[in-house]
């Protein structure tokens, strides 16, 4: 009599480690000082939502280029001068070819 049962021993160690006592009123939990460390433009909502833009073409270029495939290789013959760009299919790689025009004399 007067001594704990192993249940009662139990409970009253489980509810100090979880910081409950029955007939207490709660408490609020402690407040995080995540936000003394971070800048205001990371908090939640801060930020101003902004369609991206749509970028800019990389060449206004218009004339006629023609296109030949092979089979590893796509070569792009560009007017006026007939310079030709050779592109792998695919690997990776690439290179200028001046136009075939020949020299006077030859």
């Amino acid at each position: 009599w007067g001594q704990k049962s192993q249940r009662d021993k139990r409970m009253e160690k489980l509810t100090s480690k979880l910081g409950y006592r029955p007939g207490l009123p709660r408490q609020r939990g402690g407040e995080s000082r995540l936000d003394s460390f971070l800048p205001a433009e990371y908090r939640a909502g801060a930020f101003d939502f902004k369609a991206p833009e749509k970028p800019k073409p990389r060449s206004t270029y218009s004339g006629d280029v023609k296109l030949e495939t092979r089979q590893n290789l796509k070569i792009l013959k560009m007017p006026p001068d007939g310079d030709r760009l050779v592109v792998k299919r695919w690997t990776r790689g690439f290179f200028e070819a001046p136009s075939r025009q020949l020299e006077p004399g030859w």
